[in-house]
Formats: C-alpha cells, structure tokens, sequence
C-alpha cells in the first residue's frame, strides 16, 4: 500500500464508457465494458487512502465509482455535487482550491472536456500535457501529486501519472 500522507494528491477520473443511447444524456448508464473496466480502475486506486470523493450526479458516473468500489476502492466520504456534470475546468480547480487542509487524497469522478483541461490546467506551466489535448479516455485516471496546500493549488501541480485501463 502506497503511504499518500505526506503529500496532497488529486486524483482526476473520467467516467467508464457508457451505452450508446438516444435517450437523455445524463441519465446514460455504464456498458458492460465500460463496468469492467471501472472496476480495473478500482484496483489501481485501491492503493490509495481516499479521503473524498466528487461525484457527478449522472448516472454513468455514479457508476464509475459503484464499480471502483467493487474494484477494491474505497473513501472515507462521497459526495455528488451537481455542478460537476457540466463544471469547468475552472470550476474543477476551484472545487479543489476550497478542499479542507486534513483531506489528502481526494478523487474527483467527471466528464471531458473539463477533467483534461483541468488537468493541464492544475499542472505546472512547463509540464507536458500534450497527451491531454485529446480529452481523457474512459475510466482513464490523473494523479497529481503536490506538497502545498489545497488552496494554492493551481499551478503547484506535479503530474506524476496517467493511467488509462
């Protein structure tokens, strides 16, 4: 088990692949693929002592984090925030700017194009970021590691790893 203690690590996830539907947007569930590989994601982040989770209220999202969970995942507190189904990346960093100090690793579960851009936008000016350019792949997770506080945290970003599943 990875020690996450010291540092502050935001933990940036797009939502596993849904079905293709012509009905509403938000409510689109996960596709069999798209739950097989949340819960793959939930074995790599169950390396991590999750303090909180942001959710998007959508369906597939509650989803994602229904299977990471099943993956081996887990957090201390889960919220669904409304404002995430369609945040900016500016709304993205301002959530993540108002996290209390005593949370260390927060998961934040949402949709492209403003998980990427967050991303790149959460990371140090120098950093490459071109593999963001294209959005994130489904159920592909960030982590960005960094040592200051939550509230300085755009631009203090280090990107350490993208995974995708």
């Amino acid at each position: 088990m990875q020690d996450h203690t010291t540092k502050k690590t935001l933990l940036l996830m797009r939502h596993a692949a849904p079905i293709l539907s012509d009905g509403p947007d938000f409510d689109r569930p996960l596709s069999v693929l798209g739950k097989n590989d949340a819960q793959a994601a939930g074995k790599i982040l169950s390396s991590y002592k999750i303090d909180a989770v942001f959710c998007s209220p959508a369906a597939r999202t509650r989803q994602t984090w229904e299977c990471v969970q099943v993956g081996g995942a887990s957090a201390s507190q889960v919220v669904y925030q409304d404002n995430l189904y369609a945040a900016s990346a500016r709304e993205i960093a301002a959530l993540v700017s108002g996290l209390p100090e005593t949370a260390s690793t927060v998961l934040v579960i949402g949709h492209n194009p403003a998980l990427a851009e967050a991303a790149r936008l959460l990371c140090r000016p120098n950093f490459r970021t071109g593999f963001l350019e294209n959005g994130l792949a489904h159920a592909a997770i960030v982590v960005l590691d960094f040592s200051d506080l939550w509230l300085n945290a755009e631009g203090n970003m280090n990107l350490v790893a993208h995974h995708l599943v």
